[in-house]
C-alpha cells in the first residue's frame, strides 16, 4: 500500500470526492482545498508527497499558486490536472516548475493509476529488481564498472560519497545502493542541501520540539529520526553551510541527533550517502568545506561519468525514456532513426542525462508525422563535429598503450608547469582530484617539486 500524502487544489466538489475515495482505498492520504484563499493556511498544516493542482481554478490559473506551493512544500512532486488538455498547457505548466501533467477522464481509476506512477517513477519501489544493474542503465564499460563497485559495497554498512556532474544520476545510484543493502526494507529520504534555507535544512533533518520558535506549535520528527535503519541521501553537500556541516560530522560519529530546542540528543541509526558535483578537495582548500566530514563521508567514493564519456549508453537510455514517456502520455511508442541517433550521439550533454530526458520528452511532445522532432529543442544548441576538430599528428607511432602513456606524461608535466607545481592549481584546471595528480606522477616518476620556480 502506498503511504504518500496528497493534497487536491480543485474546485470540482465531485471531482475532488471521486479523487479522494479512490487514492483512499489505494492507500494514500488525502486534504482538499477548493478555494484560491484557502491554499496558504492549507500548504503550511502538514507535509505533502504531491500536490493534484487544477489549472483552471476560481477563473484563475492554477499555475499562479506554483511559486508558492515550491516554496512552502519544496519536497512534493506538483502534477497539474485539468479537463482541457494542450500540448501548449502541458509544456508550460511543466516550464513553470509542474513536475508532471495529467487529463481528467471519466475512468478515475486510471487517473489514480498515472498519479501513482508519476509519484512513485523514480521511488526505490520502481527499480526494476530483475535486473543486476538496479535501474542503472547503460552498456558502456565505465556503467558495468559502476555497477560492479555497488555490488561490491552492498554488504558493507559504510558512508559513501557520489562524486558527478549534475544530470548524472546521482539520486538514482543513491536509490541502488539502498536497494542493494540490508537496509533496502527501511526507508529512503533524499534532500538537497543547496535548495533549501539553512534553517528549514536543520528543522528538515533533526527535527524540532515544540516551542523552539515561533510556528513549532507541536514536536516533529526529522528525516535523521524518520529514516532510523534506513539511509538519507543528501544531494550537493558541498553547498551546505559550514555550521550544518558539523552538525552531520556529529550524526557520523556519535550516531545521535538534537532536535531544535532539545536538551537532549537521540540515538539514530541512519546510513547517509551524500553526493556533490563540486570538487571538496578544493573546497577543503578555499576553506568552504571541512576536512574532518570529507574523510568521514568518503570511505567509499563513487565516480559516475559524465554522458559525453559514455556515447554508447545515449541508445538504451533514448529508448528506455522514450519508452516510458509515450506510455506516460498515452501515446503509441515512437521509435528513433539512425539521424536522431546520430545527432543525439553528436551533441556534448553539458545537462547530462537530465538534458537527455528533457529532449527526448520535447521531441515526443513536438512529434510529427509519427516521428519524433529534435529541431526546435536542439536549434539553439551546438552540436559538437568530428569536422570540427583538427587532426593530431604524432611524431613517433606507439601503439595505444604507449600513446596513453606518453600523452598523460607530457600533459602532467605541462599542466605542473604551467602551474608551477601547485597540485591543487592543477587539479582544479585538469578537473581531477589532488590524489588522482599524485598518482600520475608516482607512475611516471615525477614530483610536483620538480616544477617549482
Amino acid at each position: 500500500m502506498n503511504k504518500a500524502k496528497l493534497l487536491i487544489i480543485d474546485d470540482d466538489v465531485d471531482f475532488v470526492s471521486i479523487m479522494k475515495n479512490f487514492l483512499s482505498f489505494e492507500g494514500f492520504e488525502c486534504d482538499s482545498v477548493g478555494k484560491l484563499s484557502e491554499v496558504p493556511a492549507t500548504l503550511e498544516e502538514s507535509k505533502y508527497d504531491g500536490v493534484l493542482l487544477d489549472i483552471f481554478l476560481d477563473q484563475s490559473s492554477g499555475l499562479d499558486l506554483l511559486p508558492l506551493i515550491q516554496e512552502k512544500q519544496p519536497f512534493a512532486k506538483i502534477i497539474v490536472v485539468t479537463s482541457r488538455s494542450t500540448v501548449p498547457l502541458a509544456v508550460g505548466s511543466m516550464e513553470a516548475g509542474a513536475y508532471s501533467f495529467l487529463e481528467k477522464t471519466t475512468d478515475p481509476g486510471s487517473l489514480v493509476a498515472a498519479v501513482r506512477d508519476r509519484l512513485f517513477r523514480e521511488d526505490i519501489s520502481q527499480i526494476n529488481a530483475d535486473f543486476d544493474h538496479l535501474g542503472i542503465i547503460g552498456e558502456s564499460d565505465r556503467i558495468k564498472e559502476l555497477i560492479a563497485q555497488i555490488h561490491q559495497i552492498q554488504a558493507f554498512d559504510t558512508s559513501i560519497l557520489i562524486l558527478g556532474e549534475s544530470g548524472t544520476g546521482k539520486e538514482l545510484v543513491a536509490k541502488a545502493i539502498h536497494a542493494a543493502s540490508k537496509r533496502k526494507g527501511g526507508r529512503f529520504e533524499a534532500i538537497n542541501c543547496g535548495a533549501i534555507p539553512e534553517n528549514l535544512l536543520e528543522s528538515e533533518l533533526f527535527g524540532f520540539k515544540k516551542g523552539a520558535f515561533t510556528d513549532a506549535k507541536t514536536d516533529k520528527k526529522g528525516l535523521f529520526e524518520l529514516c532510523a535503519g534506513g539511509t538519507i541521501f543528501l544531494d550537493e553537500i558541498g553547498e551546505m553551510p559550514l555550521a550544518m556541516q558539523v552538525k552531520i560530522l556529529r550524526v557520523l560519529q556519535e550516531g545521535e541527533v538534537r532536535p531544535i530546542g532539545s536538551d537532549r540528543s537521540i540515538k539514530t541509526d541512519t546510513r547517509i550517502i551524500a553526493a556533490t558535483h563540486r570538487n571538496l578537495e578544493q573546497e577543503i582548500e578555499s576553506g568552504g568545506f571541512r576536512e574532518d566530514l570529507y574523510y568521514r563521508l568518503s570511505v567509499m567514493p563513487i565516480h559516475i561519468p559524465p554522458l559525453r564519456e559514455r556515447l554508447h549508453d545515449i541508445a538504451p537510455l533514448g529508448k528506455f525514456f522514450a519508452t516510458s514517456i509515450c506510455k506516460r502520455y498515452g501515446i503509441p511508442p515512437l521509435e528513433f532513426t539512425e539521424s536522431d541517433m546520430a545527432l543525439l550521439q553528436s551533441y556534448h550533454w553539458p545537462g547530462n542525462i537530465r538534458e537527455l530526458q528533457n529532449a527526448i520528452e520535447r521531441a515526443i511532445i513536438m512529434a510529427k508525422g509519427g516521428r519524433l522532432n529534435f529541431e526546435p529543442w536542439l536549434s539553439s544548441r551546438k552540436p559538437k563535429k568530428q569536422d570540427d576538430q583538427a587532426p593530431v599528428e604524432a611524431p613517433f607511432i606507439f601503439n595505444f598503450d604507449e600513446a596513453k602513456e606518453e600523452f598523460e606524461k607530457n600533459y602532467i608535466s605541462m599542466l605542473l608547469k604551467n602551474t608551477k607545481g601547485n597540485v591543487a592549481e592543477a587539479a582544479r584546471l585538469s578537473g581531477k582530484f589532488r590524489s588522482d595528480i599524485y598518482r600520475i606522477l608516482e607512475r611516471y616518476g615525477l614530483k610536483s617539486t620538480d616544477f617549482k620556480p
